[in-house]
């Protein structure tokens, strides 16, 4: 099944997203530093006209190895955007070796079984792709964003 996702960082894409009945939208911000976690009022909006909404959870531009209060303002973030009833998540978590952060992932996806969690593109930065790619699966997250 092709499904069409349009990345959205304003409100004018949110609605083109709308106008064009794109299937789902990844609202984020600061594309231009490969994207941020949105504002609340940004996915509200995509929300409030029916799109499938998925989020952005990155907290800083960089690389995707988070220390300890990193990761705790990541899962805060995904618990609001839960509540809110967002369809699912972008998230990237690397350990200092580059390799996926499976336990933070597999805390998530216990802890927020409803999101459909997509891996973002710091999949990009893993040193074995099919080692990362083995354990997102087992994770059951089958949704990866990679560059091309």
């Amino acid at each position: 099944m092709l499904c069409i996702e349009l990345c959205v960082a304003s409100i004018e894409a949110i609605r083109l997203a709308k106008d064009l009945k794109i299937d789902r939208v990844e609202v984020c911000q600061n594309l231009e530093s490969g994207g941020l976690t949105p504002s609340v009022s940004l996915v509200k909006l995509a929300l409030e006209l029916g799109l499938k909404t998925h989020v952005l959870i990155r907290p800083r531009v960089g690389g995707f190895i988070y220390v300890d209060h990193e990761l705790e303002l990541i899962e805060k973030e995904i618990a609001v955007f839960n509540n809110m009833g967002v369809h699912g998540v972008v998230i990237g978590v690397l350990l200092p070796d580059h390799r996926v952060n499976s336990s933070f992932l597999s805390k998530i996806k216990r802890d927020f079984p409803n999101l459909d969690i997509t891996y973002h593109k710091a999949f990009d930065d893993t040193p074995d792709w099919k080692a990362s790619m083995d354990i997102l699966i087992k994770l059951g997250i089958i949704t990866m964003l990679k560059k091309l």
